[in-house]
């Protein structure tokens, strides 16, 4: 037969201020017993504890009998949903074959980056100035933050290399 939990309760201060310590028996708390398992009996329907190995148990009736055990309460974990922004294909010039393509519509929060598919370095030039970058063969780099606007733009080291790019 095992030994009922025992913990003590404070009742009050007693003469110069003493704690006095009243022992309590435990019959369904987890916290004073580490012994509750999955599957020992209990008391009260409803009653929750944590087991041995952490896990949750609630007291609950077996089938139709009268008998009353701790069970494992399973609980899902809350979910949490984090959006990131995608860079789209709106937001790419690409670089291929001496050519320049400007995918899509391109909006003034796009983060806009140019992608260098020709094994030999290109320049992504704006006729105004807005812009000048440099991409070596199979890279990608960014450009900067543009207001909207229309951009005329060119390769300096490929002169017969021109396009547009439309900021809306």
């Amino acid at each position: 037969m095992t030994r009922p939990a025992v913990t003590r309760r404070v009742i009050g201060l007693g003469i110069a201020g003493v704690l006095i310590f009243a022992p309590v028996l435990a019959q369904n708390a987890a916290a004073v017993s580490p012994l509750i398992k999955e599957g020992d009996k209990c008391t009260k329907v409803g009653l929750k504890t944590r087991g041995n190995s952490g896990v949750i148990l609630t007291c609950t009736r077996v089938g139709t009998t009268k008998v009353l055990t701790w069970k494992r309460t399973v609980t899902k974990p809350a979910t949490t949903t984090t959006t990131i922004p995608a860079v789209t294909t709106a937001s790419q010039i690409s670089i291929k074959n001496l050519t320049f393509t400007v995918a899509g519509n391109v909006k003034s929060t796009d983060v806009l980056s140019v992608t260098n598919r020709d094994g030999f370095t290109h320049t992504v030039t704006s006729d105004s100035g807005a812009f000048d970058v440099t991409v070596e063969g199979g890279t990608k780099e960014k450009l900067p933050t543009l207001s909207p606007g229309t951009y005329a733009f060119h390769c300096n080291i490929h002169t017969s290399m021109h396009g547009t790019l439309v900021v809306g």
